[in-house]
C-alpha cells in the first residue's frame, strides 16, 4: 500500500507538470506559427535557454578588468582566445550527432586515383532495430506504453537514419563542400593514401535509442548498445598528405588533438603490409577498441632539464609538415614535441593556427575556407601519430 500511495503521488506530480508543459507549447505555438515549421517552438520557450545564454555572456566577458577568467587561465599555454569565441570541430570519438557530417572522415579530401578516403574497414553484421529482450515483453492483457509511444511517433523517426558510407568514392556532399575550397598552389600537396581508421565503434553511433552502433563480428555482446568509441586517423610516414578542407575559419585558429602511438602498440598503418587481403582475426586486432584505451606514450608537459632527447617518444629523423593554404611549416621532434600541450592526462593538442588578423582584410564565405594538410616525413614506420580531433574558428 506505501508503494502504491508514492507511486500514485509521483504520477500527479508528473501528469501536473506534463499538462503545465502542454499549455505552454501550446500557446508558444499560437504566439510564433509560421507555415513553414507549423509546430516548431522557439528557443526562449525551453527552461534552459536562459542558463544557456547567461552562461555564454559571462563567458565571452568574463576577461574584463584586465583580470583573467579561470578559463583563460587553464587554456593560457594554449590559446586564451579560445575561451571567448565560439569553436567548432569534427572528431572520430564516438557518441556524436550526425555522425556522417561530423567525422573527420567527412572533411578528408579524396586522395587519387581511386578516391580513396579512410573508412570503417569492419561493418555491422546486423541492422535495424534490436531484437525485444523475452524477459521485457509486455505481459497478455497489460498496456503496451511502447506501442502507444510507437504510434505517436509514426513519420518521425529516424528517416534520416545513415551510415557513413566506407567505400570509396566519398559521399557527395564532401565534392559539393570542397566546390569552392581556397585550393592551393602548391603542387606537392597531393593527398596520401597511407592514412587510416582504427579503435573505431562500427555503425551508426549518434547516442540516441536509434543508433545501430558497436555490432562487429568480434563481439561478445551485440545487444549492449554501447557508443563510446575512440576512434582516430593514423599515418606514419609513408602514408602522404591527410588533407582536411575546414570550413567558416574566421578567427584564425585552427588545433589538433594527436598522440604518438608505442611502439609496442603492434599498430599497423595501411603501407605497413596491407597489400594482402585481411583474414577475420588481423582484422579484429586492427579495428577492435581497446578497453581501456591505447596507452597514452607521455604524460610530461615539459621535459625535465636532467632528461635527454630520447625521453621523446619520437624516433630521430621525424619531421612533421604542416600547410595552411600552402604555406608550408616543418617542424623536427623537439620542436613537435615542444608544441604539444597536455589538457588531461591522456589528451594533448597542437595549436596549428593561431593568427587574429588572417581573416580581418577578406572576411568572404570563399576566403574563410582553409586547407589545412599535415604529412610525416624522415621516418618510415616507426614513427606513428593518430588524429582524433580537429578544432577550429
Amino acid at each position: 500500500k506505501s508503494h502504491k500511495w508514492k507511486s500514485r503521488k509521483i504520477s500527479i506530480i508528473v501528469l501536473l507538470a506534463l499538462e503545465h508543459a502542454l499549455h505552454l507549447w501550446e500557446e508558444g505555438l499560437r504566439a510564433t506559427n509560421t507555415e513553414s515549421h507549423p509546430h516548431l517552438l522557439p528557443d526562449r520557450y525551453w527552461h534552459v535557454t536562459n542558463d544557456y545564454d547567461s552562461i555564454r555572456g559571462n563567458l565571452l566577458q568574463s576577461s574584463t578588468n584586465n583580470k583573467k577568467s579561470p578559463c583563460e587561465t587553464y587554456m593560457q599555454h594554449v590559446s586564451p582566445r579560445v575561451c571567448h569565441v565560439p569553436m567548432k570541430g569534427y572528431t572520430e570519438y564516438t557518441p556524436r550527432t550526425n555522425p556522417q557530417y561530423t567525422a573527420i572522415r567527412s572533411i578528408v579530401r579524396a586522395s587519387p586515383p581511386d578516391n580513396y578516403v579512410p573508412f570503417q574497414e569492419v561493418e555491422n553484421i546486423y541492422h535495424g532495430p534490436e531484437p525485444k529482450i523475452p524477459s521485457q515483453k509486455v505481459p497478455k492483457g497489460e498496456v503496451d506504453i511502447y506501442a502507444i509511444a510507437s504510434v505517436m511517433a509514426k513519420g518521425k523517426r529516424i528517416k534520416k537514419r545513415r551510415t557513413l558510407q566506407t567505400q570509396s568514392p566519398p559521399p557527395q556532399f564532401l565534392k559539393d563542400q570542397n566546390a569552392d575550397i581556397t585550393k592551393t598552389d602548391n603542387t606537392n600537396i597531393i593527398p596520401g593514401q597511407g592514412w587510416d581508421l582504427i579503435d573505431y565503434y562500427t555503425g551508426y553511433c549518434d547516442g540516441t535509442i536509434y543508433s545501430e552502433c558497436n555490432r562487429p563480428f568480434y563481439s561478445h555482446c551485440l545487444m549492449n548498445g554501447h557508443n563510446d568509441g575512440q576512434g582516430k586517423l593514423i599515418g606514419d610516414g609513408t602514408s602522404g598528405w591527410l588533407v582536411l578542407d575546414l570550413h567558416h575559419v574566421k578567427e584564425g585558429i585552427i588545433m589538433m588533438a594527436m598522440d604518438v602511438e608505442p611502439k609496442d602498440s603492434n599498430i599497423r598503418t595501411r603501407n605497413d603490409g596491407m597489400e594482402k587481403e585481411l583474414n577475420q582475426e588481423e582484422k579484429e586486432e586492427r579495428t577492435k577498441p581497446k578497453l581501456n584505451g591505447r596507452k597514452n606514450v607521455q604524460k610530461k608537459e615539459h621535459k625535465d632539464d636532467d632528461e635527454d632527447d630520447d625521453s621523446i617518444p619520437l624516433p630521430k629523423g621525424f619531421l612533421l609538415d604542416v600547410s595552411i593554404n600552402g604555406n608550408i611549416t616543418t617542424w623536427n621532434r623537439e620542436e613537435f614535441w615542444e608544441r604539444r600541450r597536455l589538457l588531461s592526462d591522456t589528451f594533448s593538442v597542437w595549436v596549428l593556427l593561431d593568427n587574429e588578423q588572417m581573416f580581418t582584410t577578406t572576411n568572404t564565405e570563399a576566403n574563410n575556407h582553409v586547407e589545412l594538410a599535415i604529412q610525416i616525413r624522415g621516418v618510415e614506420r616507426d614513427g606513428v601519430l593518430s588524429i582524433s580531433h580537429v578544432y577550429f574558428a
